[in-house]
């Protein structure tokens, strides 16, 4: 598949059950599904499966892909779910973790809380004086009595991770 969306003659084929339009979309998307849920869980093995999964999920519901819309939808919630399974252990953090489906902004803005949740504790602060509270890399170095060039260093690292989470999850719908 040359394009960055599914076509309608790769929905239209997949919905009949056709094994090469299947393959195309899996080697398109697979990929991106698999970064996705890494980035977001940290769990490279357990990304690969849950990919897997939600292939087998997308084939399986196959039927209910009547758009390019459609699947794109069905692909982010599916994958959604299992980025859900792997980071929820417990019911508290399942329930706290809801997408609606219709607002984009509103579900970039709660992966981009995932993300910071998973960051060590030291980026995440540092991520937080920054983006939330507006501090530069000085007025968070001397607030956490650290160097100047580390706090850069770990601001840098948690914007290239937020991109990177942005960038795929751009890529999904």
């Amino acid at each position: 598949m040359k394009t960055t969306n599914i076509s309608k003659a790769a929905v239209s084929g997949l919905q009949s059950g056709d094994a090469a339009s299947f393959e195309d979309i899996f080697v398109f998307y697979y990929p991106r599904v698999r970064k996705f849920i890494s980035l977001l869980t940290k769990q490279d093995d357990q990304a690969c499966e849950k990919a897997r999964e939600v292939f087998i999920n997308v084939w399986s519901n196959r039927e209910q892909v009547t758009s390019p819309e459609k699947f794109r939808m069905m692909l982010y919630d599916l994958t959604r779910e299992a980025v859900v399974g792997i980071i929820s252990a417990d019911r508290e953090a399942q329930e706290s973790f809801v997408f609606d489906g219709n607002d984009p902004e509103s579900e970039a803005k709660m992966l981009i809380e995932m993300l910071v949740e998973a960051m060590p504790q030291t980026q995440k602060a540092i991520y937080r004086m920054n983006s939330v509270d507006g501090k530069d890399t000085a007025q968070i170095a001397q607030s956490l009595k650290m160097p100047e060039k580390q706090v850069q260093k770990q601001l840098k690292k948690a914007i290239s991770e937020v991109r990177s989470v942005l960038s795929v999850f751009v890529g999904l719908l």
